[in-house]
């Protein structure tokens, strides 16, 4: 396990140091008169990209919500967003990454006589609908960026790559929804005597989960799956805006493209805390995929969005405070019945 560790550390800091030497490169290069000039053209308008943000945001608690099924009355669509940002943004700077976010989220479930099994049905239920529904938009993307491509004078390579990838996706997509209908068979047992055996196990109690609330409460599960694809359409609109307002009109496609390829690089190096230098370059390489080279547009992106996700962050600690500080604001204000399993 600890040569494991090891290793895993060695390719994070590699994966960092590889993504920080391209920053400065391209930093060295840039033109900060007009990288100045591209903010202020932004300005005030930036505004519009929190308003569209929390509607993402919001989107995702609806997708979550869903998930805690007949207890989900316990519990206001308010504080479940409140409880879902302090999570996120422990995700975002913790090394353990969403594992640490989605214990915290089910920690703070606990005062809503939301018992544990079923919060933590909800939490992994709700990432794999989430998941599936970002696989089938990532999907949507390829088809696009391939019929993009066909049009114009491309690369071979980049095509192949690009249809290798739409097949992969979709055998991908194929291969869970079968997993989901097969019959769940015994709760998996969860085995931490190496870090192999501890995220197998860790993953297939999260698969399981799943299929359970997908078995039992189908409805539910399609609305959450939609509600997951909303939030990440809007959020994909972020650079949609952004480009707009510094003056590059792109279709709301490329900005789903964009979104979703900057998704998957970044989880690459998941384990780094706020991916510093890993996201930076997954939108430089975006970019370049629709004609954007503009090394002074990359940073400008780079930055205002790195800014949106500090305030969101800055707003995620306030939230853990407030309710550290007053904790009777944890607590539900009146439950008429006592909780039963939503599963």
């Amino acid at each position: 396990m600890g040569k494991l560790t090891l290793w895993r550390k060695f390719a994070n800091g590699f994966i960092l140091c590889i993504a920080i030497i391209s920053i400065a490169v391209f930093i060295a290069n840039t033109d900060f008169i007009a990288l100045k000039n591209q903010l202020k053209q932004v300005g005030f308008k930036f505004t519009y990209i929190l308003l569209l943000t929390f509607t993402a945001y919001f989107l995702g608690t609806l997708g979550w919500w869903l998930c805690l099924g007949q207890d989900r009355k316990n519990i206001s669509l308010f504080r479940l967003f409140a409880f879902r940002q302090i999570g996120e943004t422990l995700a975002l700077y913790n090394p353990t990454s969403i594992i640490a976010g989605d214990l915290l989220k089910v920690q703070l479930l606990k005062p809503y006589q939301i018992n544990q099994e079923t919060a933590l049905k909800s939490v992994t239920s709700s990432r794999i609908t989430a998941t599936l529904s970002q696989i089938s938009l990532f999907t949507i993307a390829m088809i696009w960026l391939l019929s993009n491509t066909i049009r114009k004078t491309v690369s071979q390579e980049l095509t192949w790559i690009i249809t290798c990838t739409i097949v992969v996706l979709l055998l991908l997509k194929t291969a869970l929804f079968i997993a989901l209908y097969r019959p769940t068979g015994p709760s998996p047992i969860q085995d931490k005597s190496s870090l192999w055996r501890h995220t197998k196990t860790t993953l297939n109690i999260t698969f399981y989960n799943c299929k359970v609330f997908f078995q039992h409460d189908k409805k539910n599960f399609w609305y959450s799956y939609l509600f997951f694809a909303f939030h990440w359409i809007v959020g994909s609109m972020e650079l949609y805006l952004l480009l707009l307002f510094m003056g590059y009109s792109i279709q709301p496609m490329d900005s789903l493209v964009l979104d979703m390829s900057i998704i998957v690089i970044k989880s690459i190096g998941a384990a780094i805390p706020g991916q510093i230098g890993i996201e930076e370059f997954a939108n430089k390489i975006t970019l370049d995929m629709i004609g954007i080279k503009s090394a002074t547009i990359w940073i400008s992106i780079s930055i205002l969005r790195r800014f949106r996700q500090v305030i969101w962050s800055l707003i995620g600690v306030l939230l853990s405070v407030f309710f550290k500080v007053y904790p009777s604001q944890l607590k539900p204000e009146q439950l008429q019945t006592s909780p039963t399993s939503s599963y």
